[in-house]
């Protein structure tokens, strides 16, 4: 059963040797089979564990029972251990969720915090193949389309999932056959939360009564659904170039014409980008906001439809308007320090940018990716901040070092007005280093000279480019 999971972790390029890796323990079934899997995996390709328990303040003793027993696994095998308390309930009730919600807010918060403070380059968590099957239910069960019956990525962002591929009885059958004990949550018997109806009750009937081995089934579909999701967004990433234009205020104006030109599938995902790429969230939009917009193809100019996360979509003569609420330019002000690195920062926009320092290797190969930059480190003077445009930003355009200002460059590259205050600059003083999606200043281009790689990874939110991560924007 371990190579299964070590021949997963490779399949999916999960780690990497001498990586270190931040893995959320609760101290329940699942998450100490993979602590202890990979204790084992990590003595034939080393890697380092870190381990994190989240106790959420929602079951007393029980809770403090659960953390200590976690520490004593760590102090027994000498693993770095940290303990991260948080008041879920408070925190449910001030950011108005669920207590399900808040309660992986706060988890992967959690991971995330220690993630960075340490510079690891993944967070391991023990979804396997049941809990596949249950999202992809609960999500079949509210309406979804393609990419959420793809259900659970093995590999998302800094997320790696390497149980993905075990069903709950092969782990059960593995902390039996290893003597290892563990701590049992009493409120996943519960039926308060719908997932624990799915779990505790929609799946063993489906078991019982329909098909015995159901939940790999439903695994493997989910995995099929990836790889569609994964070509048909590509296939439909070029057909929005295509279609949609920002020349709409603060929003994407559609093409009827071609957008029906395409079948059926891909108007569907070029009308989803553009509202992914507006909205600030993906949370409470689904296919039916999606088919409300395609129905304005046979109404008449001026009809519009109201859509969640302050978006709105109109008729306008030949062409479908999706725009967003204006947003106040002072609310979308902000400004980042970057104090240390390694580093990874979260942006307003949902996206992460990831700092990291290399030496230069002969031959070096230098990054062309859109969302990824190489950087002569010690070029930097003030010191790096990743913020909104000033109205003296410039960059240097050539060799010669002449400058340019950003808003010339804006306007020479046509990017709309609304839009400029959006941008994403990393910035050294005034001088712009990267225009994130855009360009770099040629004067902290890495040459024959360097002597300190700065590594500058944009990923996730709503970047636009898939750099063979495994990601979903």
């Amino acid at each position: 059963m371990i190579e299964k999971v070590r021949r997963y972790i490779e399949q999916h390029h999960m780690i990497a040797e001498q990586d270190k890796i931040v893995i959320g323990v609760s101290g329940g079934t699942d998450s100490v089979c993979l602590l202890f899997m990979l204790m084992e995996i990590s003595r034939r390709y080393p890697f380092s564990l870190h381990v994190v328990h989240v106790n959420h303040g929602l079951r007393g003793a029980d809770a403090k029972r659960d953390a200590a027993f976690v520490r004593d696994i760590c102090q027994q095998y000498e693993l770095p251990f940290y303990l991260y308390e948080k008041d879920v309930n408070a925190y449910a009730k001030e950011h108005g969720l669920t207590l399900e919600e808040a309660g992986r807010e706060v988890r992967y918060q959690a991971f995330e915090e220690i993630r960075t403070k340490i510079g690891a380059a993944r967070i391991a968590v023990a979804h396997h193949k049941d809990d596949q099957a249950e999202t992809v239910l609960f999500r079949l069960f509210r309406g979804s389309g393609i990419k959420g019956l793809g259900g659970i990525q093995p590999v998302r962002d800094d997320i790696i999932r390497p149980l993905l591929c075990l069903e709950r009885q092969e782990i059960e059958q593995y902390l039996k056959e290893y003597g290892l004990s563990y701590c049992t949550d009493v409120t996943n018997a519960s039926n308060h939360y719908t997932r624990n109806i799915i779990r505790n009750k929609v799946l063993p009937m489906i078991e019982a009564e329909v098909q015995e081995r159901a939940v790999s089934h439903i695994a493997d579909t989910a995995e099929l659904m990836q790889e569609a999701e994964q070509y048909i967004y590509e296939q439909a990433l070029l057909a929005f170039a295509a279609t949609a234009s920002t020349e709409a205020e603060n929003g994407y104006r559609v093409n009827v014409e071609k957008l029906f030109s395409y079948p059926p599938i891909l108007r569907q995902y070029i009308v989803r980008i553009a509202m992914e790429r507006l909205a600030d969230e993906w949370k409470d939009i689904g296919c039916r906001h999606v088919k409300d917009i395609l129905e304005l193809k046979s109404k008449g100019s001026g009809k519009s439809v109201m859509l969640p996360q302050g978006l709105t979509a109109k008729r306008d003569y030949e062409d479908i308007l999706i725009l967003r609420t204006q947003i106040p330019k002072e609310s979308r002000a902000f400004r980042i320090q970057i104090d240390r690195i390694p580093q990874t920062v979260v942006l307003p926009n949902g996206m992460k940018a990831e700092f990291s320092l290399q030496e230069p290797q002969k031959k070096q190969k230098i990054e062309q990716k859109t969302y990824t930059k190489q950087f002569d480190y010690d070029k930097i003077e003030s010191g790096l901040l990743l913020r909104n445009r000033d109205k003296n930003d410039f960059f240097c355009i050539n060799a010669a070092m002449d400058r340019q200002t950003i808003k010339t460059y804006c306007i020479n590259e046509k990017i709309p007005r609304d839009k400029r205050d959006e941008l994403v600059l990393l910035a050294d003083g005034a001088h712009i280093l990267w225009v994130i999606g855009y360009r770099i200043s040629e004067k902290y281009k890495i040459t024959e000279e360097t002597k300190t790689i700065l590594k500058v990874h944009v990923y996730g939110g709503n970047a636009n480019e898939r750099e063979n991560q495994g990601f979903t924007f």
